[in-house]
């Protein structure tokens, strides 16, 4: 449902997205204070005439852009601050790519390519600016989600299953 507050809310919660991937958040309850996180199938507009709508896995929009009418209840008239796609196996590369670049146009400050597969985090900045975390590494916020850091090796189930 747009707007719906999923994901990201409300302390340590867990929710299946994609392919094998568990969106595990560290995030405080804070978040709600910051902020309103989308779950997958929430719309964004991106672009008017012609009209471009996207929906990721998972999103956030800062509290300061929500519209001073509430939540949409339809599409959100621009794009998140942050937005998160995971890689599945029918997913074309090249497709997830063009997402990228066109929510980064349109305004999005950070985003997270989750891939399953790989076990790997890329960060997104801007098209020019992305960081490969592996299950090493912690993901953080950075300005978008100040505070917010979680390990990698948590977005992932512990038991792989060979393929």
């Amino acid at each position: 449902m747009p707007g719906s507050d999923s994901s990201l809310a409300g302390g340590i919660k867990e929710e299946q997205i994609g392919q094998g991937c568990h969106l595990t958040s560290c995030v405080s309850p804070l978040l709600r204070d910051l902020g309103v996180s989308c779950g997958a199938g929430t719309g964004f507009i991106l672009q008017r005439e012609p009209d471009v709508v996207r929906a990721p896995d998972a999103a956030f929009v800062a509290s300061g852009r929500i519209p001073e009418t509430g939540v949409p209840v339809s599409y959100w008239p621009f794009a998140p601050d942050l937005l998160v796609e995971v890689v599945s196996p029918s997913d074309r590369l090249a497709d997830v790519h063009v997402k990228i670049a066109d929510y980064l146009a349109s305004g999005t400050r950070l985003v997270w390519l989750v891939e399953p597969e790989t076990r790997m985090v890329h960060v997104y900045r801007s098209p020019q600016q992305v960081e490969v975390l592996g299950a090493g590494d912690d993901l953080d916020g950075d300005d978008v989600l100040p505070g917010f850091q979680c390990p990698v090796r948590r977005l992932f189930p512990s038991d792989r299953k060979s393929r």
